[in-house]
Parts: C-alpha cells; sequence; structure tokens
C-alpha cells in the first residue's frame, strides 16, 4: 500500500519534520519500556499511517487500531480493550483518538474511559481550531488533563506525548504564560523547586510568591530540603525574590490591574538591568480566593496575553479546589488566556 499524499485537514502528520524528528528518536532508543498504544480512527490510511510512524519510532512501541467505539469503551474485542472496568488497569499507555471521526461522541465516550481508568493518558488529534475543542470539553465537563494535538502535528509532538520526559517543565519557554493545579502543598513546592532551578540553570530572575500563611524563613528552609540548596546564595545575589502573594497582587485588598502590570514591568527590567535573559515567576494565586475575589482575578488573568512580547514565564499555581469553586465560563476564560497547562494528579 502506497502512503498517500498528506492533506493537512486528514493526515496527522508533518512530513516537513520528518527527517528532524527521526533523529530525535535517537533520544528514545534507549527507553526499554514496553510502550502500548491504542489509536482510534475510521479512516484505513490514517490506521495505516500511525502504524507505519509507530515502528519508525520504536521497536519498543505497539500500536493497535481500533475502528468501533463500542470496542474502544467496553472491550469487546480481546485485541483491543478488553481490561476496561474500574477493578483493573488499561491495556495501553496511551489512547489516540481523533475527535472529528464520524457521527461519533468522542468526548462523551472518552469521559466513559475516565470514569473506569481515571490515569489513562488520552490524547486528541484533531484539524479544529484548539480553542473550539477545549470549550466543547468544559461543556461536556471533561475538564482532566487531556492532551490535544493539532493536525498536522510533528514526530517530536508525537514523542512528547507517548514517552514524555520526567521534566514536566522541559518543553515550556520564556514567554509561556502556564496554569497548573496542586491538590497538596507539597507538591507545589516541589514543582515550585524544579521550575526555579530551571530559571537558575538558565540565568534568569526568579520571583516566588508564596500563600499568607507560609512563613518566608521557614519556606527558605523547605526549598533547601527540598533541593535548593543554594537557596540563600540566590536570595543574597537577588536571583531569587520571595514575596507573600498578597502583598504582590492585593497590598491594599483590592485587585489593581494596572498597579500589578507595572510590577510585572518594572521586574522584567529590573532582569535585564541585572543582566539576567529575563523573569521566571511562580505565583501562588490562593490569596485572590480567600479574599473573595475570584472574578477579579479571571479578569486579571484575561489581561495577560497567552504568550508574551517580553522575556518572562508566570506559572500561575492553582490549588485544585479553588478552580473547582469557578463557574463553568470562568474555568474557560481561564484556560484560553494560558498556553500552557499543567494538571496534577
Amino acid at each position: 500500500m502506497s502512503t498517500p499524499t498528506q492533506d493537512p485537514k486528514k493526515y496527522p502528520f508533518n512530513e516537513n519534520k520528518v527527517e528532524h524528528d527521526i533523529k530525535i528518536t535517537n533520544l528514545y532508543a534507549a527507553n526499554k519500556k514496553k510502550i502500548s498504544i491504542l489509536v482510534f480512527d475510521t479512516d484505513p490510511d490514517i490506521q495505516y499511517l500511525y502504524q507505519e510512524y509507530m515502528k519508525v519510532i520504536s521497536p519498543h512501541v505497539s500500536c493497535t487500531i481500533a475502528d468501533d467505539i463500542e470496542k474502544m469503551i467496553f472491550g469487546n474485542d480481546s485485541l483491543n480493550v478488553n481490561k476496561f472496568n474500574p477493578p483493573q488497569k488499561s491495556n495501553f499507555d496511551t489512547i489516540i483518538v481523533d475527535v472529528n471521526v464520524g457521527d461519533y461522541d468522542i468526548i462523551r465516550a472518552v469521559k466513559k474511559i475516565l470514569q473506569n481508568i481515571p490515569k489513562q493518558k488520552i490524547v486528541f488529534t484533531t484539524t479544529a481550531d484548539l480553542h473550539i475543542i477545549k470549550n466543547e470539553m468544559i461543556c461536556q465537563g471533561l475538564v482532566s488533563g487531556v492532551v490535544i494535538l493539532r493536525k498536522p502535528f510533528s514526530f517530536s509532538d508525537l514523542l512528547a506525548v507517548i514517552s514524555p520526559t520526567k521534566d514536566k517543565f522541559a518543553k515550556l519557554k520564556l514567554t509561556d504564560h502556564v496554569l497548573a493545579s496542586y491538590n497538596s502543598m507539597q507538591e507545589e513546592l516541589t514543582d515550585a523547586v524544579d521550575f526555579i532551578k530551571k530559571g537558575v540553570d538558565s540565568d534568569e530572575l526568579n520571583l516566588l510568591l508564596i500563600r499568607n500563611d507560609m512563613d518566608i524563613e521557614n519556606t527558605i528552609c523547605t526549598l533547601r530540603s527540598k533541593g535548593l540548596s543554594n537557596v540563600d546564595t540566590l536570595i543574597e545575589d537577588e536571583s531569587l525574590i520571595i514575596i507573600r502573594n498578597s502583598k504582590w497582587y492585593i497590598p491594599d485588598g483590592r485587585v489593581d490591574v494596572p498597579r500589578i502590570m507595572n510590577q510585572w514591568d518594572a521586574l522584567v527590567n529590573r532582569s535585564i538591568q541585572q543582566k539576567k535573559i529575563g523573569l521566571r515567576a511562580f505565583c501562588m494565586m490562593d490569596c485572590f480566593f480567600e479574599n473573595g475575589f475570584s472574578s477579579e482575578l479571571v479578569d486579571y488573568e484575561c489581561n495577560l496575553p497567552s504568550q508574551f512580547q517580553i522575556p518572562i514565564i508566570p506559572l500561575c499555581a492553582y490549588r485544585q479546589m479553588d478552580l473547582d469553586c469557578l463557574t463553568e465560563k470562568d474555568k474557560k476564560r481561564l484556560i484560553e488566556c494560558h498556553n500552557h497547562m499543567i494538571i496534577c494528579e
């Protein structure tokens, strides 16, 4: 069977990046763990392409094709998903699903899968605008960390979701606007350390905005114990600034967006004056919720671009319980004003 001529509305892979991305696959050669992928697509040509490209990626990646939604959900075919029930684990590390297949309600089907296997990794592929898919997911109550790939995508994009690095911040760039959610303080602090380490290694100015109930000295000790051994030196030479979030965002008990914007501009300029390449900020956002400013918070976030034109990368760290309190409309607005999301389990 010959490989079909690429149509970006139909075929998933970007052929222009194939030569470059085949080199990238060498990075995964050392990974001896078997990776099992399920692809749901009804088009025989697409099925063929996935199987052929998976062979190129690695001999350790197996690709199974499902062309019936019932088989994917309930496992009526023993070759496909035969263990989708609550007491058991999935047979597949990743399930790749074309959102636009036929007349199927894909999002509803995926919700059924996640009800049985909450930690199942799902990847949506689509030719539609990502905001349209995200909005539909929100409308149907699917707010888990489903990855969405816009067709045509490259090998490296596919590899990143099939066999991701352990470093969740590896793909972030200076100028990204990041939203992250956390279920525990320990998880949040661990990420804060990893995020700041990236900034230190990149010679950036680092800002850590902590919760109002956190003591700065105790926070410094915690950062040190979690691996930021040179935290005292970083603070002394002003490579790391630690401030309570309420002092940064609402020092006078109100959300003054122009003032906050001016603070960001001033700190970016300060980073440049210090010969840093830019500003990295880990921002705990609970102070808005604690003071009844959830709507004002969303308005403030929407005043920021999803991609900055100045050298700054803010990570907006939300408690999951705070996000759960937002209206569906505000959740949608919050998602749309960030270009990268990290959903922690």
